[in-house]
């Protein structure tokens, strides 16, 4: 288990910080699995060193520790901070999707709004179109989220891993024979081979 720390990232209960969706790390782990989740989401958490986590509903006082435990997680998502790969910290948001008769998912997701006001290269990020320019900015992100994927790769099997945009559920591993080769989103596979986005 992963300690609970006391502090309070100022952003984490600022409204506005959460806007502009969410940049994400979506694993798809497989088949609903309780100690699997437990482990996954422990392995990112220590792995990322996020701090926290929290559950936070909007209002300070509203705002109460938790643990990075899977029944935690289930609850609501779990909130906290995170040092990015140029020593931005940034808030961010761990949530589990667990689909009806269908797998587990574990995702990591930074508010955009929250990542643009360190980096005025994001800009209008995804809603602007920009030639492929905003690789230069994800592509050190990227690889840092894809290195913790592989990690929970080792630790616990997953079908696979998605990276970019508002990616989870959007590419599923039962789906990924045919890619684009201008995929916007980065993948690793089960067996650790990262594809790094192409636009």
């Amino acid at each position: 288990m992963v300690t609970v720390t006391s502090d309070l990232p100022p952003q984490l209960c600022e409204r506005d910080a959460w806007t502009g969706g969410f940049y994400e790390l979506a694993m798809q782990l497989g088949e609903r699995d309780d100690v699997r989740l437990q482990a996954a989401v422990g392995v990112l958490a220590r792995r990322a060193g996020i701090t926290g986590p929290w559950h936070v509903q909007w209002q300070p006082d509203r705002v109460r520790p938790v643990s990075w435990s899977s029944a935690d997680l289930v609850a609501g998502q779990l909130r906290g901070q995170a040092q990015l790969p140029g020593g931005q910290q940034v808030i961010c948001a761990v949530a589990a999707v667990r689909e009806d008769r269908g797998d587990d998912w574990l995702d990591l997701c930074i508010p955009l709004e929250a990542l643009g006001r360190g980096d005025a290269r994001i800009g209008g990020f995804p809603f602007e179109p920009d030639g492929g320019a905003s690789l230069r900015w994800r592509r050190p992100i990227d690889d840092w989220l894809a290195r913790l994927a592989d990690e929970i790769r080792q630790e616990t099997g997953f079908r696979h891993a998605v990276i970019g945009f508002e990616v989870s559920g959007s590419v599923r591993a039962e789906t990924l024979t045919d890619q684009p080769e201008d995929r916007p989103y980065a993948l690793v596979l089960a067996n650790g081979t990262y594809l790094p986005a192409a636009s």
